[in-house]
């Protein structure tokens, strides 16, 4: 299997942001005030309220207003003795999701656990566990994952099984097939053939999961196809755009690239409009030139604190930040940035790499 590029692995981020937000898009509705004159900020809201609000506000990118959500629905859980069960579960599994988005991973395996109890019959809570287990197994390297593998499948495959038409379970069924080590059920051929089915059933989900195993087996020229033949049918959809972004820039062809990456920054601020933000500044940074807009960018993706399903963290945005200073002659701003990055994820190899690095060569 080839080795994952930089942009292959911002299509992964693309592609696990799209699976999780399709699963809440059918509750949007428009935006239900957090707090009422006559409501107490602490006071739980009602359930609909609760639930429409929280399923609005995941698609703002905006932390602050999240953990303030987050903070509601725990309101509701701790004065669930009055409610309903069918409520309770919706306040578990909505909470899941925005514990697992805002980082905090075992509580949002605590939450998927109790939400399969509370619905063992529906597929998004097995589903919203998966990604939950998903999530810590990132943040906990190697060790973690070898532990939690097992319950991830078994909790994606019941979902499956639950809800076959759960587009979101299968395409990250397909993101594990292609990205897993062979010995734990890793299978790229097995990947692209669900991929195809997936376009079938889920046309915008299918043609992100099979640009990215067409990218992971090394076929750049049929993932740009597929994610060109899929613009076609939705022309307005950012994500794929900035997929196709992704596999020009794996191509060599960082100009047209970054035509794309601007026309998602034409539009709100959205997750799509930060991964556009953060791989466009990638781009220049691992090219090295345009260096002052990287830095630019790099400031306000680490100021925003965007959250989303493996997006790029802020200590990653700090990492990249002390890359473009130090390839602008900014060597003690690099160093500072590269610290932060250490601050904020002790364990980031690649910023204790460069770092190191960067103290050789000015020693």
């Amino acid at each position: 299997m080839p080795v994952r590029s930089a942009p292959l692995l911002g299509l992964v981020l693309i592609v696990a942001a799209v699976s999780a937000w399709l699963l809440w898009r059918p509750a949007l509705a428009p935006v239900t005030p957090l707090a009422s004159e006559s409501s107490s900020p602490d006071a739980a809201p009602s359930p609909a309220e609760l639930f429409v609000t929280y399923a609005d506000v995941r698609e703002r990118v905006d932390r602050p207003v999240l953990e303030q959500v987050a903070a509601r629905l725990r309101v509701g859980l701790e004065d669930d003795a009055s409610a309903d069960v069918a409520d309770v579960a919706e306040w578990v599994i909505a909470l899941c999701d925005a514990t697992r988005l805002l980082g905090r991973t075992e509580e949002a395996i605590e939450l998927g656990q109790r939400a399969t109890e509370l619905r063992p019959a529906d597929s998004r809570a097995h589903y919203l566990y998966a990604k939950a287990l998903g999530e810590h197994m990132r943040q906990g390297g190697l060790l973690t994952a070898v532990r939690y593998v097992g319950s991830y499948k078994s909790a994606l495959a019941r979902a499956i099984e639950l809800d076959p038409q759960n587009t979101a379970a299968r395409a990250d069924r397909i993101g594990f097939l292609v990205f897993a080590p062979g010995l734990v059920g890793g299978d790229i051929e097995q990947a692209r053939r669900l991929a195809e089915q997936l376009v079938v059933d889920d046309g915008r989900r299918g043609a992100l999961m099979l640009a990215l195993a067409q990218m992971t087996d090394g076929d750049r020229t049929a993932a740009i196809a597929t994610c060109r033949d899929a613009l076609q049918r939705f022309p307005a959809d950012q994500d794929l755009r900035v997929a196709l972004a992704g596999a020009l820039v794996d191509s060599g062809r960082r100009s047209e690239a970054s035509g794309h990456y601007d026309e998602v920054r034409t539009g709100p601020r959205t997750a799509a409009w930060y991964r556009a933000l953060y791989l466009q500044a990638q781009m220049r940074v691992t090219g090295a030139y345009e260096l002052d807009a990287a830095v630019e960018a790099l400031r306000t993706y680490a100021e925003a604190q965007p959250y989303g399903d493996l997006m790029p963290t802020v200590a990653d945005a700090r990492w990249r930040l002390g890359q473009a200073l130090e390839r602008s002659g900014q060597a003690q701003a690099a160093g500072v940035a590269y610290r932060e990055a250490l601050r904020l994820d002790p364990d980031h190899e690649d910023a204790e790499q460069s770092l190191a690095d960067l103290d050789r060569d000015e020693g």
